[in-house]
């Protein structure tokens, strides 16, 4: 299948192409192959299944996203990067509250420039199970939790720095 999105006929702003979508038991359970979806810059694969009726989803999403900074924007969300690559955004469980794991690569990152983070985000909590960066001269790792809602409160962060150099 082939389906653009736009605000003409001939725009093809988001196109979803490749792949399968599809059910065998009347919508109950939705699987989803190795779908691509490409947003303006942005590219993505989705694969996984979403149960209708349990209300429980497993889906895989790889990506690469150049222009991360003006989606966040979009969004009206902080532009923490300006873009990211080689990405996998898992989403498993609840739909109304699922487990959000994130492993990307980001760039244009205030500071740093560059930083690898591999999180996950349940029940309001994000959980940093490490973030890196070789942005300095040397090596920053660290760790942490972070509460989220109006206010996000850090409960816990541990940065650890070796032969840093802040003029780079």
């Amino acid at each position: 299948f082939d389906l653009s999105l736009g605000t003409t006929p001939g725009d093809k702003a988001i196109r979803v192409h490749r792949g399968r979508i599809f059910t065998e038991n009347d919508f109950d359970t939705v699987q989803i192959q190795k779908v691509a979806v490409e947003a303006r810059r942005s590219h993505a694969v989705f694969d996984g299944w979403v149960d209708t009726q349990k209300l429980l989803a497993h889906v895989r999403i790889d990506g690469v996203f150049p222009d991360l900074d003006a989606w966040l924007a979009r969004f009206g969300l902080p532009q923490f990067a300006k873009s990211a690559g080689g990405g996998t955004i898992t989403i498993d469980g609840p739909l109304r509250s699922p487990t959000i794991g994130v492993r990307v690569n980001l760039a244009g990152v205030p500071c740093l420039d560059t930083l690898k983070l591999d999180a996950q985000i349940a029940h309001g909590i994000a959980r940093i199970q490490h973030v890196s960066s070789a942005s300095l001269g040397g090596q920053l790792d660290g760790t942490g939790t972070i509460v989220l809602g109006q206010i996000p409160l850090v409960q816990r962060f541990h940065l650890d720095g070796r032969h840093l150099d802040a003029a780079k």
